[in-house]
């Protein structure tokens, strides 16, 4: 599986976190929210990037399982 963000605001500042099968091509959103540079962690397991909570004005770093999920 290959992990990207894509900006899907055309230019207007959000990026969305979104996975896509190498073999198929299919896509998914892996993350609902403002979210860049994500990095797959060595065992593959979690996904860490940075986002801006909904409401929030600064980016933070965050990490959720790779399956997609809010994070805590």
């Amino acid at each position: 599986m290959s992990w990207n963000a894509l900006d899907s605001a055309k230019g207007h500042g959000r990026a969305e976190l979104w996975t896509a099968e190498l073999g198929s091509g299919k896509t998914a959103k892996l993350y609902d929210g403002d979210a860049l540079q994500p990095s797959v962690s060595p065992h593959g397991l979690r996904v860490a990037f940075w986002a801006v909570p909904e409401g929030g004005s600064q980016r933070d770093i965050w990490t959720i399982p790779a399956q997609g999920l809010k994070p805590g």
